[in-house]
């Protein structure tokens, strides 16, 4: 998050979240160095978003959709030429992406790294939603940007050839240096600039095409994980599953709700307490929620139980610390409502998870 809220935070505030933390910031820190030593200050590239550079680098940064499309809009307002996002993705190396690209560095298998990338990819770049996709002897990445604004729009064009890029760079690092993409789909037009795009990333570049995508032979993924290491990847995929469930949930009530709960786990706020937060009386909270499927009571028990999921896989907090850290006065309620979650008692789900290859 960008700055420490608490449940007095003002309710203006609160309910104007189209501008509150979650993402990792990692490709605006990544955009600011290139910026940089482009001659861009970094207060010029960070303009208008409410940061600053030395707290950008913080291990613990969290970035709102505004403040990435800020710095984004920025930078290719100063960088005055096509190519910023190929150039910017050509950067976003393992390291770069932190927690993300570590836990998909260490998968043990290739379906492990599929699946992994499919359900984070949104805490590292909220505005590209990507789906992995089979055809004929080749397979990849269907690439769908989430934000309001046309394919001619040079934003959009951006987040696309930053996604595609960047991807590059990772199954590089993830399968050697000799990886080569088969083909780069784009929805957009040509432009005369383009060949600049098939130059970066290698490969023939089809434009006009029904959606954005990155294809490559289906045999890379017979290769082995060179650099696979469960505990690794375990641990940075817990981190991530953290990260994942402070995101804001689409503007919805009911993320806002998550997200309150989650400032202060252990100290749950009651439904007067939120309400408050939210401007709203209780009895409207609850039939908003009800609106949106769900209800205080039922967010409060998914909060529960998936941070009773992540103590239980990597700390040695005993099962009553567990119950006392999550509100429980009573461990038997917590142990009841862990079995009706997991079909498993607390004890059972640890022994299990200990007898996983990731130990």
């Amino acid at each position: 998050m960008e700055t420490s809220q608490t449940i007095t935070a003002s309710a203006t505030d609160l309910w104007t979240r189209g501008r509150e933390g979650g993402y990792l910031a990692h490709a605006v820190a990544v955009l600011v160095r290139f910026m940089e030593a482009r001659g861009v200050a970094p207060e010029l590239t960070l303009r208008d978003t409410g940061l600053e550079m030395p707290g950008l680098l913080a291990p613990a940064k969290r970035l709102s959709k505004h403040q990435i499309l800020k710095a984004f809009g920025n930078a290719l307002e100063r960088f005055g030429e096509p190519g910023l996002g190929l150039q910017l993705g050509a950067r976003m190396h393992i390291a770069a992406c932190g927690i993300y690209g570590y836990a998909l560095l260490s998968s043990r298998t290739h379906a492990e790294a599929i699946e992994f990338a499919s359900k984070y990819h949104d805490i590292l770049s909220p505005f590209t939603p990507i789906q992995f996709v089979r055809h004929g002897g080749n397979v990849g990445w269907r690439i769908d940007p989430a934000i309001d604004a046309a394919q001619t729009d040079p934003l959009y064009r951006f987040v696309v050839e930053l996604t595609a890029a960047g991807m590059l760079t990772l199954l590089r690092e993830l399968y050697g240096s000799r990886f080569q993409l088969s083909l780069v789909e784009m929805a957009g037009r040509r432009e005369a600039s383009d060949s600049m795009v098939e130059a970066q990333m290698g490969c023939p570049v089809s434009f006009n095409a029904p959606f954005n995508a990155i294809w490559f032979d289906e045999a890379w993924t017979t290769q082995p994980m060179t650099h696979s290491d469960p505990i690794t990847h375990e641990t940075m995929r817990e981190l991530c599953e953290i990260v994942l469930l402070k995101l804001p949930r689409d503007g919805q009530l009911a993320g806002r709700v998550r997200r309150l709960m989650l400032e202060t786990p252990g100290q749950f706020p009651d439904m007067d307490r939120v309400a408050g937060a939210l401007a709203l009386n209780p009895r409207t909270l609850q039939r908003m929620l009800d609106e949106e499927g769900t209800s205080f009571r039922q967010i409060l028990a998914e909060v529960r139980m998936n941070l009773a999921d992540v103590y239980l896989r990597v700390s040695d907090l005993t099962v009553e610390e567990i119950a006392n850290r999550l509100g429980y006065s009573d461990p038997p309620n917590f142990r009841r409502a862990f079995i009706r979650w997991k079909g498993l008692s607390p004890s059972e789900y640890r022994k299990q998870l200990a007898g996983s290859p990731r130990n």
